[in-house]
């Protein structure tokens, strides 16, 4: 296989990420804010508020000098996820297509100061 793998699989996530999406906003209030009778945890809209929290957190910690993201990401608004998660996967694609700026990057230390 050629090709920046790393490229193609954001721009998979970013496909799946937005079938996601799409299939849930369809979804009235009360199965979106239905907590599972099962092992798994949290409802769908808690969910999908966690997966745009986590791509905005990553594509923060690649992006954002430390001093500037020592407060937590906040979830987004619902009724904007859709555009969230969109704008944090291309964000992160884009870092991915250039491999010049992900070879400067060098140590990263994330908001607890571990170094990765």
């Amino acid at each position: 296989m050629n090709g920046n793998i790393l490229a193609m699989l954001f721009e998979h996530n970013n496909w799946a990420n937005d079938q996601i999406i799409k299939a849930c906003l369809s979804l009235s209030d009360e199965h979106l804010d239905a907590e599972p009778q099962s092992a798994t945890m949290g409802s769908i809209r808690k969910t999908l508020l966690h997966l745009a929290n986590g791509q905005q957190g990553y594509l923060r910690l690649l992006t954002v000098p430390l001093e500037e993201r020592l407060d937590p990401v906040t979830d987004p608004p619902f009724a904007d996820i859709k555009e969230a998660v969109k704008a944090s996967g291309e964000g992160l694609l884009a870092l991915a297509r250039d491999a010049s700026a992900l070879e400067q990057m060098g140590r990263i230390q994330t908001r607890d100061r571990w170094l990765i």
